[in-house]
């Protein structure tokens, strides 16, 4: 059996990606405004408005799960049902402030943040034109700040 912490850690990953997207995409609306979005992904849902965002989906044991995201006030709230639905209970609450301002924690990924950073400052450097260091009009001063030397 799974271990109940790893699913809550699942769950947090997979609700702070989400609070990134949409941080990332958010609509200038009001707090009040209605459903900005929603979108069905197999068995779990998720939809947002300009402060919230709530998904659903169940966890290994069949537990159901909300996540919802206070954008605004950077927490995370997590509920679980059990399977008959008849009760619903807290099951972990967080101030996502600081989790958001880490570039990675637990990163086993294939590349590292750095090295693709490196990849892509390479791949630009091949796309960028070369640079001219000769002067556009010829007596003009190049970029060594001389001219021709007739004055």
């Amino acid at each position: 059996m799974r271990d109940p912490r790893n699913v809550v850690i699942a769950g947090l990953g997979l609700a702070c990606a989400f609070l990134l997207g949409t941080l990332a995409t958010r609509p200038a609306e009001p707090a009040w405004a209605q459903q900005a979005g929603s979108g069905s992904y197999g068995s779990a849902t998720v939809a947002a408005n300009a402060r919230f965002i709530a998904a659903t989906g169940s966890v290994g044991s069949g537990m159901s799960v909300l996540w919802l995201i206070d954008t605004e006030a950077r927490r995370l709230v997590v509920y679980g049902a059990n399977s008959m639905g008849k009760s619903i209970e807290l099951r972990a609450a967080r101030n996502i402030e600081w989790d958001l301002r880490l570039d990675e924690y637990n990163d086993e990924s294939q590349y590292k943040a750095e090295d693709l950073e490196r990849l892509s400052r390479r791949q630009q450097a091949k796309k960028a034109p070369p640079k001219n260091d000769q002067p556009a009009v010829p007596g003009a001063p190049g970029p060594s700040g001389s001219g021709d030397g007739n004055k």
